[in-house]
């Protein structure tokens, strides 16, 4: 799927780069960034349920109280570059 999603991105944008799998390393952390009132809640909740399949992973939840914030949070933290 990846693969013919990047080729397809590949022809539309000049500086797009594929990966390959051997190039990426495995990822610890991942935050999960929400807006609405119970998405937290829930996503949370979804979380414990399914945690134990996946011991590797640290899942760091945050609320934003408007989507404006949410938005605000969202390109900051891309402006931050990433590794890959």
């Amino acid at each position: 799927m990846y693969r013919k999603l990047a080729k397809s991105l590949s022809e539309v944008e000049e500086g797009f780069k594929t990966i390959n799998k051997s190039s990426v390393r495995p990822v610890s952390t991942i935050y999960v960034m929400c807006e609405g009132k119970t998405d937290t809640k829930h996503l949370l909740a979804a979380w414990k349920a399914f945690s134990g399949s996946y011991p590797q992973l640290d899942l760091r939840f945050t609320h934003a109280s408007s989507d404006s914030e949410l938005k605000k949070r969202i390109e900051t933290f891309a402006a931050v570059p990433q590794t890959i």
